[in-house]
């Protein structure tokens, strides 16, 4: 299974966004854009969020490079 997590830092929290099934179209929308529910899970601690991507069938490297989300605002990870 393939998953597309968007890692997202705010303050000292982590969201973790599951954008598998948002897609990308060729539609035009509207300047105030289109609103999809997505699932997500709020983390205190990167430790928390390894875990769940261990779950998610993240290798180790794929990990390692998610932990620039300490450095960054945000991070995509592709787990295939």
């Amino acid at each position: 299974m393939k998953h597309r997590i968007l890692l997202y830092r705010l303050s000292h929290t982590i969201l973790a966004i599951d954008i598998t099934d948002i897609g990308f179209s060729n539609e035009v929308f509207p300047d105030e854009g289109e609103l999809q529910m997505v699932p997500s899970l709020r983390f205190r601690s990167w430790n928390n969020v390894q875990r769940y991507l261990e779950a998610l069938g993240a290798d180790q490297e794929l990990i390692e490079s998610g932990s620039r989300i300490q450095r960054n605002d945000f991070v995509v990870l592709t787990i295939v």
